[in-house]
């Protein structure tokens, strides 16, 4: 595998999965010239396999145009260090991960629908899939346990570290304000009564953290 990435010219490696296990796969996201002449700095992003949520991002700076071995070499001992979730194959964080794809995609959705890049039955098709998706999404999340509710609005150390380099490179505070917010899937459960005080104080840290003049509609 190593090698025949190796033979690649470094530009068409964008997309390619260096490495992957049972947990992980990881895909060059952003490949960009170095400072120095005939260096590179790339980016890697390690997505979860249960959920295809991004888990962790890797930068490698300097790397040396005819020498990419050492720059693949780093990815796999990087990939190792990553241990199984702790809640892997959760049925919790299935709908977390769904919760952030649907305000992920309505973003992108609604600045094509901006700049009416949209026909009609594009706007038709994306309605009904969405339709079908928060169905499946409000049925699954109704059927968790009690645990697995609490666990919606319990957040992880290392979702905090990723909303902070997410943040400040990929995506607006705006948006990642209502990912980490979860009142979608809070506003859905048929017993909410049960776990406000869990979302109420989840609540407070997110505001700690974005800081409480973020737009949270």
């Amino acid at each position: 595998m190593i090698n025949n990435l190796i033979n690649q010219d470094y530009f068409k490696l964008l997309g390619v999965c260096p490495a992957e296990n049972n947990y992980f796969k990881s895909f060059i996201v952003n490949i960009e010239e170095s400072n120095k002449k005939n260096f590179k700095n790339i980016t890697i992003v390690f997505y979860r396999l249960d959920t295809f949520e991004v888990y962790s991002y890797l930068n490698i700076y300097d790397i040396d145009h005819e020498n990419k071995e050492e720059s693949f070499i780093k990815i796999w001992q990087y990939l190792m260090q990553l241990e199984k979730p702790i809640d892997w194959k959760k049925p919790h964080r299935y709908c977390i991960a769904q919760h952030v794809f649907r305000i992920l995609r309505n973003e992108k959705f609604r600045m094509c629908l901006e700049k009416n890049k949209l026909s009609n039955e594009n706007i038709y098709q994306y309605t009904l899939k969405s339709q079908l998706k928060e169905a499946a999404i409000i049925k699954k999340l109704n059927k968790l346990s009690d645990e697995e509710k609490i666990q919606l609005f319990t957040l992880k150390n290392w979702e905090i570290k990723l909303k902070d380099y997410e943040q400040n490179n990929y995506t607006t505070k705006e948006i990642l304000f209502k990912v980490y917010k979860r009142t979608y899937l809070f506003k859905r459960l048929l017993d909410k009564e049960k776990f406000e005080h869990f979302y109420d104080d989840y609540t407070k840290k997110i505001d700690q953290i974005y800081g409480l003049n973020v737009n949270n509609k």
